[in-house]
């Protein structure tokens, strides 16, 4: 029995069922970890000691007390976190020069569910420097390579997660997505990654928003980003969102616990819209296998007895102006200052160093910081936001309750490293999404000619999340799934 592909579900149904001990397969992923880390260097902090202590006494608890576990949905699966979200006892550098050596105090309230769930955490991951980017690279812990191919980028933010989870060395795990930090990652590495609609998952633990000043992030001051799950298999999307869901005591926007909706077992019923090659401002040619993988998606939804129309191809023809709108409206503290928190940086000189690799940031980082002091932070994006509203109303009647879109993550397999910066602008494809604020899946469709994970981005209306969970299931059933790398 391989564990290393079983869903997280099933792991926890075969070591409660005495298939398995939670102990061998923790085991199993630390040593497919040490075996990949060198050449991924996906995982920045491991925690394997406390990792085997909590694996023991999970065991003996199953020996002595198995009817304490029964409701424990991901008991004595182990799992992975992205360093940005608050581990207790953990580092939580961002990727920053000027947090290297901060720990924190308090496990985050996505960290305390999954454990309390019955998971057991073995480390965190990699992130770009401060997280804003679509590529794992930082001054603190160097670059993140791609489990299918290491002169490949991993993808950004969540770009460790995804690397470990696409390796088979993590079952599943928690990023955090404000222009496709979770989805473009996944893409890249062949797994499946949810961007959930905005105020389900409370964000208690992940900067800025701690226990101390949670009270304070309300209205126009609450992030646009939004945590969410990552898996190597579909089904496990369901049972996360529901333990990680749900108010907090904190989070004041978290309110509710939001029901997720039933399973799609009927697709007659649903309406299912694509946009294989989308024409928006800036970013590159959608290359045509993903796009292919986009009409392949639609045409097995037909099949299916879904009502399939193709969209126009530049309705998202200004995603990146909009997504940057709602960026610059969001309150408090710029990406300057989550930069560099002790001063202005000296931009002239430190492009002049970045050549040389002397400079003290990563040049995206940089790229950000100086097109942000100079030029968002002095437009009016009023303009720019009556567009948005106007498009959300058009396809929000489209949609409705039963409509899903079809369209790729981006448009490039995972490219090479640091190539990302020619193309600075590709992200807009998962990042329109994130600026109206809806559900998104990253879902695997096989492997490109170059043995690059394929994929498909499937949206939904708010409060549809269970739409594209569904859609996730269905495309693994027909097209594969994650597949195992050559690790």
């Amino acid at each position: 029995m391989d564990a290393l592909k079983l869903s997280a579900l099933e792991t926890a149904k075969k070591i409660k069922a005495r298939e398995l001990t939670c102990i061998e397969v923790l085991e199993m992923h630390i040593a497919l970890i040490e075996r990949c880390n060198p050449d991924l260097n996906a995982m920045v902090e491991s925690c394997f000691d406390l990792a085997r202590e909590r694996a023991q006494a999970l065991h003996l608890q199953l020996k002595n007390h198995p009817e304490q576990i029964k409701d424990l949905p991901f008991f004595g699966v182990p799992f992975t976190m992205k360093e940005m979200i608050a581990v207790q006892g953990m580092k939580s550098t961002l990727g920053s020069i000027h947090r290297k050596d901060h720990v924190s105090d308090k496990d985050a309230t996505v960290v305390r569910r999954l454990k309390d769930a019955g998971a057991i955490l073995m480390g965190t991951s990699n992130v770009p420097e401060v997280g804003f980017w679509f590529e794992c690279w930082n001054k603190v812990y160097g670059k993140t390579s791609n489990p299918y191919d290491i002169s490949r980028t991993s993808g950004g933010s969540t770009g460790g997660d995804a690397a470990l989870i696409g390796a088979g060395a993590s079952p599943f795990a928690v990023g955090s997505d404000i222009g496709g930090s979770i989805r473009i990652p996944a893409a890249f590495c062949g797994v499946f990654g949810h961007k959930p609609t905005n105020s389900l998952i409370p964000y208690t633990g992940h900067a800025p928003i701690f226990e101390q000043n949670a009270a304070e992030f309300v209205g126009a001051r609450y992030p646009l980003t939004v945590l969410g799950p990552l898996s190597r298999k579909a089904e496990d999307l369901w049972p996360l969102m529901d333990v990680l869901s749900g108010p907090d005591g904190f989070d004041q926007v978290v309110a509710k616990k939001m029901p997720l909706g039933a399973k799609i077992q009927n697709w007659s019923e649903i309406q299912i819209f694509t946009m294989p090659s989308p024409k928006i401002h800036a970013t590159t040619e959608t290359e045509i296998e993903l796009s292919q993988s986009v009409i392949n998606a639609g045409r097995y939804f037909e099949a299916l007895g879904a009502q399939v129309t193709e969209m126009p191809e530049d309705l998202f023809q200004k995603a990146f102006e909009l997504w940057t709108a709602v960026a610059s409206s969001i309150q408090g503290k710029d990406f300057n200052t989550y930069l560099n928190p002790v001063g202005p940086i000296s931009f002239v000189k430190e492009f002049l160093l970045s050549p040389f690799q002397l400079a003290h940031y990563t040049l995206p980082a940089l790229l950000t910081a100086f097109l942000e002091k100079n030029i968002s932070a002095h437009k009016d994006w009023n303009k720019a936001l009556q567009e948005l509203k106007l498009l959300k109303e058009i396809l929000t009647e489209k949609l409705g309750i039963n409509g899903i879109l079809l369209m790729p993550v981006h448009p490039r397999t995972a490219p090479l490293h640091y190539t990302t910066m020619i193309r600075p602008f590709d992200f807009s494809y998962t990042g329109i999404i994130n600026a109206l604020r809806w559900p998104a899946s990253s879902v695997p469709m096989g492997l490109s000619q170059e043995g690059l994970p394929l994929s498909v981005q499937v949206v939904a209306n708010a409060h549809q999340d269970h739409l594209c969970l569904s859609a996730c299931e269905a495309l693994e059933t027909a097209f594969g799934g994650w597949q195992t790398p050559h690790f």
